[in-house]
């Protein structure tokens, strides 16, 4: 209450004050003068909440009590849940929630009873403020999804439907982003077709917020930087370093942890966002973020100023959180008894969240292990380091043979039966071309060929489907030693473990592109089309990828990339992008790989350009066959085994395209995605 009475207070024009008490006086006259007349009675109570039990809580205060008594002199149903409407908003503002949704649960009884739906509409909207404030979200929007029923049915120009939509789009942040996004964008369109006044610069920080739950941080930057652009207008210091916090949480989220360290030190200096709510929030993240930069002594002072920052509003899960970063934190510093402690607040704080007494039941036990095996980790932990490593090495070993194994045993099958295939193909065309009395026994042949190729496509689906199964395991114990190395800090273990790691996708990555070019193959790679957006594909593709053109000294590059919306399979063309922008990074050692995209009636035109090592005149013919690379020999230069163009070229063939491949020897490569005749979704993209 106190936050939202702050927030008030910061918004509501300096000039309030001094237009309350002329405002009030006019309107208890008009009460007074007119209170035998019922519909003028109840116009003056529509006005005021209308307009101002949204904004003025001052005035509805005051003017409360007059309603009240005027409701007790004339007796009226309706002037009477007026009353308790006005009275249930102002014990809420008291912060008596009980007897608000008492009172409020009277108004809407006689509402109903003398059927006024816009009254019972504007009672729906306050009891679920009633019960949000209660932290009990679930009832708040049932009462909120009631309300915009009734005003989308008949009072569409209602200022407290913008305000119902909106509201509505603030309490789904938590839950469902994306509904908070379409509820706030909703209250808008509301309020712009209507004439309805609203603040720009909080629906747009709640749109931001949105994106932010939904980890699309792009959009995320847009909005926020709408936000602040609004806030200039009529600019607030308070609503300014809102802004600011979820800015500094979107860089944060990004891996740009100095520039938020540097607007989370700020918002403290600022002094503006003091309640415990915001400075619980800034003082977690600051100590995430000293964590991660490995200054533990830093987080573990901004975890315990967050502690003592907590609220009754500070989310369980956020407890628990803050708990386990002590915990870690304290363990980092080697203060067992300070980790200890934290470690049981945190099995007590998770083992809380959920109140089932079977679940507690089935748990206790899991709790009381991991309790008793951190004490003793704790305890033990220099005695058991040795062992420890010596574990590790045996896994990483472990894990390297299997991944060899897997690798050739896979490789020789496979390579076997596509070039038994491939060899009987070749044979039988000669036989047709020199007799053609075989005739009808080699078109049986061909059947045969066509059914042993389905069957092989089966076979290398089962076995990719059942290895990869397997293998995902398998990175996962990779990835678990990878961290107990780095936990003992053995510069030479963790090397070994890292190439592991690095074979272990090399394989994987294999494995998945000789189960799609099976797919492919057989006719079973279904594609799903959907509305996607093309810089999006795009940048999810740059920024896989510019870190490791960066280690190589090379430069990748993004321009002219169209801001178009259209209807593909947006998995299969990142794949395929994917494809050729790994090919180009591998095989250019200095200058730039660059992709940039052409828009010309209706056909886009992606392309990737580099200044590699090129391609010959006589091997352009191989591209896109697969196991076909300009050096088949064992000792080549260059990893992989020539399938990931092929299967990039059957994939834009089947989005409608063709795939071009233009390039010269040590000159660079250009290979250019033609889609053909894509549909553009102008609307979405006004939007």
């Amino acid at each position: 209450m106190k936050l939202i009475l702050l927030f008030i207070l910061v918004l509501i024009p300096l000039s309030i004050f001094s237009q309350n008490d002329k405002l009030k006086k006019s309107i208890i006259d008009d009460l007074q003068n007119h209170q035998n007349n019922i519909e003028y009675l109840d116009s003056v109570c529509h006005y005021i909440y209308e307009n101002y039990s949204m904004s003025n809580h001052i005035l509805i205060k005051e003017l409360s009590p007059y309603i009240q008594t005027i409701s007790m002199k004339n007796s009226s149903k309706k002037i009477i849940a007026w009353s308790h409407l006005y009275k249930g908003l102002y014990l809420n503002i008291e912060g008596s929630n009980i007897d608000a949704v008492y009172n409020l649960e009277e108004a809407l009884a006689f509402a109903r009873e003398i059927n006024d739906v816009l009254l019972q509409a504007y009672i729906d909207n306050q009891l679920a403020l009633t019960y949000y404030q209660q932290d009990n979200s679930k009832i708040a929007i049932d009462y909120l999804l009631k309300s915009i029923d009734i005003f989308e049915k008949r009072y569409q120009t209602d200022k407290i439907y913008y305000a119902s939509l909106n509201f509505l789009g603030l309490i789904h942040l938590d839950y469902v982003p994306e509904k908070a996004l379409e509820y706030t964008r909703k209250a808008m369109e509301i309020a712009d077709n209507n004439g309805i006044q609203f603040n720009r610069t909080m629906a747009y920080l709640q749109i931001a917020k949105a994106y932010i739950k939904m980890k699309n941080y792009s959009n995320a930057l847009t909005s926020l930087k709408l936000s602040a652009e609004h806030n200039k207008i009529k600019y607030s210091k308070f609503t300014n370093d809102l802004i600011n916090l979820s800015y500094a949480q979107v860089y944060k989220e990004t891996g740009d942890i100095d520039k938020a360290l540097s607007i989370y030190e700020q918002l403290i200096k600022n002094e503006i966002l003091a309640s415990k709510d915001y400075l619980f929030l800034i003082y977690v993240n600051l100590g995430d973020i000293n964590y991660r930069k490995h200054k533990y002594e830093d987080a573990v002072k901004y975890y315990k100023l967050a502690l003592a920052n907590k609220s009754n509003s500070s989310k369980k899960f956020k407890l628990e959180n803050l708990y386990n970063g002590l915990t870690e934190g304290y363990a980092k510093l080697n203060k067992a008894d300070s980790a200890l402690k934290y470690f049981k607040m945190y099995v007590e704080s998770s083992s809380s969240i959920n109140n089932n007494e079977n679940y507690e039941q089935s748990q206790g036990q899991l709790f009381s292990y991991e309790l008793n095996k951190k004490e003793l980790a704790i305890q033990k932990a220099i005695i058991e380091a040795n062992n420890k490593e010596e574990k590790n090495k045996n896994y990483i070993i472990i894990g390297a043979v299997v991944i060899i194994v897997i690798l050739l045993f896979y490789s020789i099958i496979y390579y076997r039966s596509y070039k038994k295939n491939y060899e009987l193909s070749i044979r039988l065309k000669g036989e047709i071309e020199v007799n053609t009395k075989m005739l009808e026994e080699l078109i049986l042949a061909k059947v045969k060929i066509e059914e042993s190729d389905n069957f092989k496509s089966s076979i290398i689906r089962n076995m990719t489907h059942e290895i990869r199964t397997p293998f995902n395991g398998l990175l996962g114990f990779i990835n678990l030693i990878r961290k107990r190395v780095a936990e003992i800090e053995d510069d030479e273990l963790s090397k070994y473990s890292e190439l592991v790691e690095i074979s272990s996708r090399r394989v994987y990555e294999l494995i998945s592109n000789l189960n799609d070019l099976a797919l492919l193959e057989s006719n079973d790679y279904n594609l799903n089309f959907s509305i996607i957006y093309l810089p999006d594909i795009i940048n999810d593709v740059y920024f896989q990828y510019v870190d490791i053109a960066v280690s190589k000294g090379i430069a990748l590059q993004l321009s002219n990339i169209d801001d178009l919306i259209f209807e593909t399979d947006g998995a299969a063309l990142s794949k395929a992008l994917k494809n050729v922008v790994d090919n180009a990074i591998k095989f250019t050692s200095k200058g730039s790989v660059k992709i940039e995209t052409v828009f010309t009636d209706d056909n886009l035109s992606i392309c990737i350009i580099d200044t590699g090592i090129g391609i010959g005149k006589d091997n352009l013919a191989n591209i896109g066959t697969p196991f076909k690379q300009v050096d088949m020999s064992i000792s080549r230069s260059y990893e992989g085994m020539g399938i990931g163009l092929a299967i990039t070229k059957e994939i834009i063939n089947r989005l409608n395209g063709e795939m071009i491949v233009e390039s010269k020897e040590n000159e660079g490569t250009t290979v250019v995605f033609k889609l053909n005749k894509i549909k553009i979704n102008t609307d979405i993209l006004q939007d």
